[in-house]
C-alpha cells in the first residue's frame, strides 16, 4: 500500500493498495518509495516492483522480481528501498542478476549485472558513489561489499567478507576510496580502500571489528563533513565514528552532532572514537559538564586502537556516570 497526502493538511490525494498475503510480525513493510515529481516507485514486501503516477496513484507498469530474475525475497520480507535517477530506476534483485536497471517510464531493462556468484538479495539498499572517478552503485550482501558500473553494470570490484543472517544497513562511500560496511548479529564493520588501476579496481582491509567491537544492526551510517555518524548496537546510542584519512591512518577531527544540553530527555549517549598509529597516550578532562577520556594505545604498530569518547545522560542536564563509559 502506497499513500499520497497533502502536506499543507495531512488530507489523503490517493492510495494505491494490492493485496499480499503476509504475516504481521516484524511490521508489514519498512520501505519508503522513491518519488521525482512524475513517478512514485515502491518495492513491496514481497519484491514486486510498482511505478505510479505521482499524481494519480494509477499503476504505469509492476515488475516481480521473484518471477522475472528469480530473486529469493528476504526474510523478514523486502526491506530495499528503490534508488530512482533521471531517466532511470536501480534494484538489487539477486537471483538471475545481482543488479539491474530499468527505464522509470516503461519498466523496460536499461542493463543487468550477472550474478555468477548467486548472490542473494538483502535489505540493504543500493547506494551511489564515485570511487576512482567513475559513478557506480554499491551493494552489500552477506558475502560482503560489491561496486557496479552505472554507466552498464558491470561488476567492477567485490570483498568478500561473511556477514551473518541478514544484512540491513546500506554499504557507503566515506570519501572517493574509502567504502564502509556494518550489518547485525554481532557481524561488526568494515573500511575497505577500493583503488583504480587502468579499467581495473581492487578493494583492500583497512578496517575489520571481527569480533563486533562495534556494528549497527539496522541503521545506515550518515556521512557528513568526512566523518561518520551511526548508531550501534552494544551500549543503544548514537555513535560518532572517525574521520578516516586515505593515507592509512584514521584518525578523528571536529565535534559531534549531538552536543551537551542538546540530548532528548531521557538517557541518551554519545560516543567519539578515534583510532590511531602511533605511539600510546592517555589523558582524563572534564568540560561542560561533560567527562572526555583519551587514551591512544600500541608503540609504533600498525593497527593501534584509542578512543576519545564523549558519553553523557540526560539528567536535568548532561550528566555522566562512570559506568557509561566505553
Amino acid at each position: 500500500m502506497v499513500n499520497c497526502r497533502s502536506l499543507a493538511d495531512g488530507k489523503q490525494i490517493w492510495q494505491f493498495r494490492e493485496a499480499r498475503e503476509i504475516r504481521p510480525n516484524h511490521a508489514i513493510t519498512r520501505t519508503v518509495p522513491a518519488v521525482d515529481g512524475r513517478f512514485v516507485i515502491s518495492l513491496d514486501p514481497k519484491a514486486v516492483l510498482h511505478c505510479l503516477d505521482a499524481k494519480t496513484g494509477k499503476p504505469i507498469w509492476r515488475k516481480s522480481l521473484v518471477e522475472e530474475y528469480k530473486a529469493t525475497i528476504p526474510s523478514w520480507y523486502n526491506g530495499q528501498n528503490p534508488l530512482q535517477e533521471e531517466d532511470r530506476v536501480i534494484i538489487a534483485t539477486g537471483g538471475a542478476a545481482i543488479m539491474v536497471a530499468l527505464e522509470k517510464a516503461t519498466g523496460k531493462e536499461i542493463w543487468r549485472t550477472p550474478n555468477p556468484g548467486k548472490l542473494f538479495m538483502s535489505h540493504a539498499s543500493v547506494m551511489p558513489a564515485v570511487l576512482g572517478g567513475v559513478r557506480q552503485y554499491l551493494y552489500g550482501t552477506l558475502a560482503g561489499p560489491l561496486g557496479v558500473a552505472a554507466k552498464d553494470g558491470k561488476l567492477l570490484w567485490t570483498f568478500p567478507r561473511k556477514f551473518n543472517v541478514a544484512v540491513s544497513p546500506s554499504v557507503i562511500a566515506v570519501n572517493d576510496e574509502l567504502v564502509f560496511m556494518t550489518a547485525s548479529y554481532d557481524a561488526g564493520c568494515i573500511m575497505v580502500r577500493v583503488r583504480r588501476t587502468g579499467d581495473t579496481f581492487k578493494a583492500e582491509s583497512v578496517l575489520d571489528m571481527k569480533n563486533n567491537e562495534w556494528n549497527s544492526e539496522v541503521h545506515t551510517p550518515i556521512v557528513y563533513k568526512g566523518h561518520l555518524f551511526a548508531v550501534g548496537k552494544k551500549k543503544r546510542r548514537p555513535v560518532h565514528l572517525p574521520e578516516l584519512r586515505r593515507q592509512g591512518s584514521l584518525d578523528q577531527r571536529g565535534e559531534s552532532l549531538v552536543r551537551p544540553g542538546q540530548l532528548p530527555a531521557g538517557r541518551r549517549h554519545v560516543l567519539r572514537s578515534r583510532w590511531r598509529y602511533g605511539q600510546a597516550a592517555f589523558d582524563r578532562g572534564e568540560h561542560d559538564g561533560v567527562q572526555r577520556t583519551r587514551q591512544r594505545s600500541g608503540s609504533g604498530g600498525r593497527g593501534s586502537l584509542g578512543t576519545d569518547g564523549i558519553v553523557g545522560r540526560q539528567t536535568g542536564a548532561a550528566g555522566l556516570d562512570q559506568d557509561d563509559m566505553p
